[in-house]
């Protein structure tokens, strides 16, 4: 009998991993329970170590399993979500437009990320401004947010998983980031493949000169 699991595999063309990263009460949490279960809890529940949840979607007609690893903020978890980063394809960094604070610590965290993962995926960083629906508050400007953005390699966008703008647009963006590159390097790869057979091929099928004696 098949394993299960391997068949649960094949039903997708590609599987990607994501972390969301940030201060604690950013929003984090809020942001993945909008998305996957379409729902925002208005108090606040921190998260202890690391939790996660599973989506499918449709990105440029392929078949995308997304798995989101929600991560604490607080510092006493970073040994625990130091080792998800590192087996991530790419993250999602959060900030609160209202928290100054919280806006100069996501570079902090991006750094971290990228220090602790492969270089396949450091650059699939997508930095997020969360709480607009609470623009009476705002302390951290949208173009300034884009501005470091840019300047650090990051794609970037604005969010509130209170009213749910911009939320399912940043899971698409981050998950069509990665793909965009797992396809690049997946061609690359065959293209390798393709090159080295045909170079094999020719080696073999060469025919040796033969020798000229002293008789010729």
């Amino acid at each position: 009998m098949e394993n299960p699991a391997r068949k649960s595999f094949r039903d997708f063309d590609y599987i990607v991993k994501v972390v969301l990263i940030g201060d604690a009460a950013v929003g984090k949490s809020s942001l993945l329970s909008k998305y996957v279960d379409e729902e925002f809890e208005t108090a606040y529940n921190c998260t202890i170590g690391v939790d996660f949840k599973i989506k499918s979607l449709i990105i440029d007609n392929k078949k995308v399993k997304l798995q989101v690893w929600d991560t604490a903020g607080q510092e006493r978890f970073k040994p625990i979500t130091n080792c998800y980063f590192r087996s991530s394809n790419g993250c999602v960094a959060v900030y609160d437009i209202c928290n100054r604070e919280s806006f100069d610590n996501v570079k902090i965290w991006i750094n971290d990320y990228r220090e602790n993962n492969s270089i396949e995926s450091i650059e699939n960083v997508l930095l997020v401004g969360n709480k607009i629906d609470k623009a009476e508050g705002r302390e951290v400007s949208y173009d300034e947010g884009k501005k470091y953005a840019e300047s650090s390699k990051c794609e970037f966008l604005e969010a509130s998983a209170k009213s749910g703008e911009g939320v399912n647009e940043l899971f698409e963006a981050v998950s069509k980031m990665i793909i965009v590159k797992m396809s690049l390097a997946e061609s690359l790869h065959s293209r390798d493949l393709v090159d080295r057979t045909l170079k094999g091929k020719s080696l073999i099928t060469e025919t040796p000169k033969k020798k000229k004696g002293c008789c010729h």
